[in-house]
């Protein structure tokens, strides 16, 4: 069984100079030939253009305009601490590199955002109290919800 994370990011950058930076953000990390996906230890990365729904639902609720969808898909009994430690990571790398951006969603549920040059990690549903030592640079704790 596997957990599954979004990071939709925006970006100049198209797919595959994302799929490119993203195995030198992370020790570790190899890229699958014959899948195109990122292997970590724990976590399959993939990397898509983002679909015009996700841009729409990312605008609207966020007021961030997604270009690209990082997907972290965590093995949920094998390495599972290890691939969420490497999915944050690789997600504030990745925004902070090309200085972008973006927003990491676990099963739609927000869990950090940058927006700005500033990040916010959430305190609403499933915050994780271990998270903002994951993330380990300035940041802010508040409420992620959705414009409504």
């Amino acid at each position: 069984m596997a957990l599954d994370y979004d990071l939709r990011v925006c970006t100049s950058l198209d797919v595959s100079q994302i799929r490119n930076l993203l195995p030198t953000l992370a020790a570790g990390l190899k890229t699958s030939q014959a899948s195109g996906t990122i292997v970590g230890t724990g976590v399959v990365i993939s990397v898509s253009p983002e679909s015009e729904l996700g841009k729409q639902i990312t605008k609207e609720n966020y007021g961030l305009e997604s270009t690209a969808l990082v997907s972290f898909r965590l093995d949920k009994f094998d390495g599972f601490e290890e691939g969420l430690k490497t999915t944050v990571k690789i997600s504030l790398s990745l925004l902070r590199a090309a200085e972008c951006d973006g927003l990491l969603l676990s099963n739609d549920i927000p869990v950090l955002m940058r927006k700005e040059g500033k990040i916010v990690v959430n305190s609403g549903p499933g915050f994780w109290p271990g998270l903002p030592l994951l993330v380990g640079q300035p940041h802010t704790i508040a409420s992620l919800s959705a414009k409504k």
